[in-house]
């Protein structure tokens, strides 16, 4: 009687165990972006092609002020600044004058820049080699198709001649070491890229 009385015991359990099982509720989960989280503007992509110089350069097109005037910068990964050679340089620096008696690469004028706006902050700069000493200036920069507005960069007054011979006008440098916030920041922050880019040098 007592084996009986266990054994529909244990029937009644499992009977209840299975209607729970097979009586179980969904909860469906749906899954909501935080407001933070929601970017209402649309990224773009940007594509810059460089040039390989020497091994020891990688060069490109940036376009400065409105309407743009065409500058082959070096991208460099060691500075934090961009510059690029002023039409009122000094015209007593080796590098001023190879930039107006060879013409191998363009000088930055800003009073033909509808967009410019003057900043006055002097700016000297020493590199492994060579050197730069120029004015802060502000302008819109285009680079890889997209436009940087209110970008600070240099108008340099005075800097050595062998990269103007190489055909480089000046820099843009995509480390945190400079003084001026980057130009790729300024693309993070006008939501004109995602807060990444990548550099690839192909030797």
């Amino acid at each position: 009687m007592h084996f009986f009385s266990g054994a529909a015991l244990v029937v009644a359990l499992v009977s209840t165990i299975d209607a729970l099982i097979t009586s179980h509720i969904r909860i469906p989960i749906e899954q909501k972006l935080r407001r933070h989280n929601r970017r209402p503007w649309s990224l773009g992509v940007g594509n810059e092609t460089l040039t390989n110089v020497l091994e020891v350069a990688y060069v490109g097109p940036v376009y400065v002020g409105t309407p743009p005037q065409k500058f082959m910068l070096d991208f460099d990964t060691g500075s934090g600044d961009t510059w690029m050679p002023s039409k009122y340089c000094n015209k007593e620096n080796e590098g001023c004058k190879a930039v107006m008696e060879k013409h191998l690469v363009n000088s930055y004028d800003h009073k033909a820049s509808s967009t410019y706006i003057p900043n006055g902050n002097q700016v000297n700069v020493t590199y492994g080699l060579g050197y730069m000493r120029g004015v802060e200036s502000i302008d819109t920069l285009s680079i890889g198709g997209l436009k940087i507005a209110n970008q600070p960069f240099v108008e340099a007054n005075e800097f050595d001649a062998q990269s103007v011979d190489e055909g480089i006008a000046g820099l843009v440098g995509i480390s945190w070491q400079g003084d001026m916030k980057m130009p790729f920041m300024n693309l993070f922050e006008q939501h004109k890229l995602p807060a990444l880019f990548s550099f690839y040098m192909n030797k």
